[in-house]
């Protein structure tokens, strides 16, 4: 058989269990003996760890193996730790037959036999096989599908008998209605087929929740237009393909290609049934804008499904357009190409972010809320923006590259543009409006077409030297604003992720601006999602009430207690299967406390697992939990880089005032015992003898990335204390100890405590007599607390001089 005829080779995972009753030793006296399980099967081979025993052996490994054919066999053979004393057992099955015998999750046990006499032996070896899952659901299906279908006739029918039914094909129907329950039916027997041999497919899962939905909503029509009716029955015939599965098993190897896009494309019809008839984002606009051309629409949809329909019976292969009503343009594919390369490139490609997605299981509820926004507005939501925000490392490009990833494989995706770490020529604002018309071009060829006419439009000054707005306007805005059918194609999502890093610090706040601004007028089916480090101006934007009926924000807070946990174990199982440890490693205990030391601090949980990850993790895992982490270079440089980057860009380090007000609301913070409110620490730093100062909430929220400000200000990790206190890790500006001040600074805490108990504190401040309780009165919290500490200050203030306290006490005095 030529290599190109051969069968492509398919994954199982194979896992040896155990086995009982194995022969005994001649001689009692020797005792236990050492066996291993080898597992052979087109002539490649796995073995296991050896296992001590006597008559039953114990081995709970995982292998991954291949084979080309179903038929081929799984040899399983037991030896023994001498020659004297070696096992001679063994057991031969083909792959057909232990995939039977271990449906439904069950566990195979297989007989022994004698492999010089083939004689059986009592024992019998227990061991679990299953097609490993692939990454493409498709692939993952469709080979399930061929390892079944791609036997001789009567074995594959033997094997999917009770799947697919006799029925003598779908019956013509007059009414819509009954056309897609009979598809239902058909597909209700697709994903059973699929159900029980390849856990539900997930394409033909999406197409009967499209269809049924539709199905739902023709019933409560009076009448339907004759041409979607035509169009139902179109899809109806084409689904005679499952019953063609049983006659024809000698074109499986096509399924893997042609039935996604069979299933893609009932999907789109469903998707445009359910428009025209009023009950996505056109509404009724929808039916009344497309109108005559409806009939066109749907000819070309049903087109395109018969098309389908004969690739599976011919096994042709050409290019099939999923979107059948998308316009063809006729410029050449060589001027397409060179007038696209214009645009250039901007931003890290959304391939390059899939390796740093979420962990399968965190963020959930971040992810399914905003996935909602895009898909599924709510009746009465105008809004097309939304916008993550978080501090610096929280995993907001994370999250982002999860959202964009599932939309992708949902030909959602319009546009993904991320600006954290990307190259510095690649993240300014003029690039980012070209890569967003790049992309868009790339994801509908109606928009290609328009953007190129733009582009080489040669009546107006040219668009790529045109300044922002302007740009924006003409490569985005009227672009989508040309098509009229547009709201009908469903939800369109635009990602900009990172829009913080975009250009100078001022920068993104124009392109915020803008979008915000400039798509006001176009349908509500294009939504924008945007991930931002949170400062002021974005903080200002998603709370601005005029501009809240088109924009929803969110703030990505600490990773839950339960994320962070996911994530180690994760991590942890990872280093553990790369580095071969013992398969208890770490364990429940080293992961608790691994989770409790992050504090939901998603960068601490990423430095921490990058520290153990060497050579050999569980000496570092051991340090990690045992030393102090100040003692540890390797954790806390990492660390650093990121508190640096949210100090650099909190303000003008240059600046005075800036300086001066951080380090007194960094004192106001880190000297006082208890958490303080924000409304605390502003009252206790109104210094009545200087110009007021901006709100302390302004320079909280700049320091977001280490401060929390809800309704108490806090530390986000006990590393950044850690880093505030080593001259070495964060240089003089940021240094702190003991309240210490730099020199040449006025204001620091001892004199703030002292101005805030001369303005405070008056003669009886409770009005109490020699009778009175002191109970029935409190101080102010910022009050108390300059009550408390102004003499530790005074103490620890190295420039603060006598000659300062004889001022300030003829003041009070």
């Amino acid at each position: 058989m030529s290599p190109e005829s051969e069968p492509p080779l398919v994954a199982y995972t194979l896992q040896i269990i155990s086995a009982n009753d194995l022969p005994q030793r001649r001689l009692k006296v020797l005792g236990e003996r050492n066996v291993t399980a080898k597992a052979t099967v087109e002539g490649r081979s796995v073995t296991t760890k050896v296992c001590t025993c006597t008559s039953s052996a114990e081995w709970n490994e995982t292998f991954q193996i291949e084979a080309r054919k179903g038929s081929s066999v799984l040899s399983l053979q037991l030896y023994g730790s001498t020659r004297a004393t070696s096992l001679n057992c063994v057991s031969d099955n083909t792959i057909s037959h232990l995939l039977q015998l271990c449906r439904n999750g069950k566990d195979a046990k297989v007989d022994l036999h004698d492999k010089k006499s083939g004689r059986k032996l009592n024992g019998r070896i227990r061991i679990h096989l299953s097609l490993t899952r692939s990454g493409d659901w498709i692939l993952d299906e469709a080979q399930r599908w061929a390892l079944v279908l791609s036997h001789p006739p009567d074995t594959a029918l033997t094997a999917a008998g009770r799947y697919i039914d006799d029925a003598d094909g779908l019956l013509a129907k007059a009414v819509a209605s009954e056309s897609i329950s009979n598809v239902l039916d058909k597909l209700s027997r697709f994903m059973g087929i699929a159900d029980e041999l390849a856990k539900i497919h997930p394409y033909a899962k999406g197409a009967w929740d499209i269809l049924s939905a539709v199905h739902k909503i023709i019933v409560a029509q009076v009448a339907i237009d004759q041409s979607v009716a035509d169009l139902l029955k179109t899809i109806q015939d084409v689904y005679s393909f499952v019953d063609a599965i049983k006659e024809e098993p000698s074109k499986i190897k096509l399924l893997e290609d042609i039935i996604e896009r069979i299933l893609n494309q009932t999907a789109e019809c469903g998707r445009f049934i359910q428009e025209y008839l009023g009950h996505g984002f056109a509404g009724r606009l929808l039916r009344e804008t497309m109108g005559a051309s409806t009939a066109v629409t749907v000819a070309g949809m049903a087109q395109s499904l018969i098309t389908l329909r004969g690739q599976f019976d011919t096994s042709l292969s050409v290019q099939i357009a999923i979107v059948c009503f998308r316009i063809q343009t006729d410029v050449t594919t060589i001027l397409v190409n060179q007038t696209l390369d214009k645009l250039g490139s901007s931003g890290v490609p959304l391939a390059r972010r899939s390796l740093s997605q979420c962990i399968p299981g965190t963020r959930r509820v971040v992810i399914d809320e905003i996935l909602a926004w895009a898909l599924h507005p709510s009746k009465g939501d105008n809004s097309n923006v939304f916008i993550l925000h978080g501090v610096a490392g929280i995993g907001k490009s994370a999250v982002a590259a999860a959202i964009a990833t599932h939309l992708s494989k949902m030909d959602r995706l319009g546009a993904f543009v991320s600006f954290d770490r990307a190259p510095p020529g690649q993240s300014q604002p003029h690039t980012a409006v070209k890569a967003l018309a790049l992309q868009m071009a790339a994801f509908d060829e109606r928009l290609l077409a328009l953007i190129v006419d733009i582009i080489n439009d040669r009546k107006k000054a040219p668009v790529l030297d045109a300044l922002l707005p302007e740009q924006f306007d003409r490569l985005i805005v009227k672009p989508l604003a040309s098509i009229p059918t547009l709201p009908g194609d469903g939800a369109i999502v635009i990602v900009l992720d990172g829009l913080y890093e975009c250009g100078q610090p001022d920068d993104w706040a124009s392109v915020l601006d803008i979008l915000v601004r400039q798509t006001k007028t176009l349908p509500s089916n294009l939504r924008f999602i945007i991930t931002s480090r949170t400062v002021n101006d974005i903080y200002a934007a998603s709370n601005n009430t005029m501009l809240h009926p088109r924009l929803q924000s969110r703030e990505l807070r600490s990773s839950s207690h339960s994320d962070i946990s996911v994530y180690f174990k994760f991590r942890m199982e990872e280093i553990r299967r790369n580095k071969h440890l013992q398969e208890d490693w770490p364990g429940p205990t080293a992961i608790a406390e691994l989770t409790a030391q992050a504090f939901g601090f998603f960068p601490w949980a990423v430095s921490a697992s990058n520290f153990v990850d060497m050579h050999d993790p569980p000496k570092r895992l051991q340090s990690l939990l045992l030393q102090p982490l100040t003692s540890i270079p390797e954790l806390n440089t990492p660390l650093d880089e990121l508190y640096r980057a949210a100090l650099n860009s909190a303000g003008s380090w240059r600046d005075v005032d800036f300086t001066r007000d951080f380090r007194a609301i960094m004192s106001a913070i880190l000297g006082s015992p208890n958490t303080m409110s924000t409304a605390a620490i502003g009252r206790l730093l109104d210094r009545p003898l200087s110009p007021p100062p901006p709100p302390v909430i302004v320079m909280i929220r700049r320091l977001g990335s280490v401060l929390s400000h809800g309704p108490v200000v806090q530390i986000l990790h006990p590393s950044f204390l850690d880093f505030l206190s080593s001259r070495e890790r964060c240089g003089l500006d940021w240094y702190f100890e003991h309240g210490l001040v730099r020199p040449g600074l006025n204001a620091g805490p001892a004199t703030l405590c002292l101005q805030r108990i001369n303005t405070g504190l008056k003669h009886n401040i409770c009005d109490m007599t020699l009778s009175s309780r002191l109970t029935t009165e409190v101080l102010p919290e910022e009050l108390a607390y300059a009550c408390q500490f102004w003499v530790d200050y005074i103490f620890s203030d190295e420039t603060f001089e006598l000659r300062e306290i004889e001022q300030l006490l003829v003041v009070f005095l």
